[in-house]
């Protein structure tokens, strides 16, 4: 049963953040919406204004912004 969504922004170009992705979507206790970022900056400015893609991939999860490092570990 799914019970949480959590919004990844992720860069397709990146081969650890493209494998990393495709590992989350085998987990089943989120439902998770993936955004290709580059395609999708206009909403990464409105959800998290202070964050670049340049600096690593994002997640936001109950209106937080977790990126790069924290983003991994706010997932793992």
């Amino acid at each position: 049963m799914k019970n949480n969504q959590i919004t990844i922004f992720y860069d397709e170009e990146c081969p650890f953040c493209k494998n990393y992705i495709k590992f989350l979507q085998l987990k089943k206790d989120f439902t998770i919406e993936l955004h290709e970022a580059r395609k999708n900056l206009d909403e990464i400015v409105l959800l998290c204004p202070n964050l670049n893609i340049n600096d690593g991939f994002i997640v936001v999860y109950e209106n937080n912004c977790f990126q790069g490092a924290k983003a991994l570990a706010f997932l793992n």
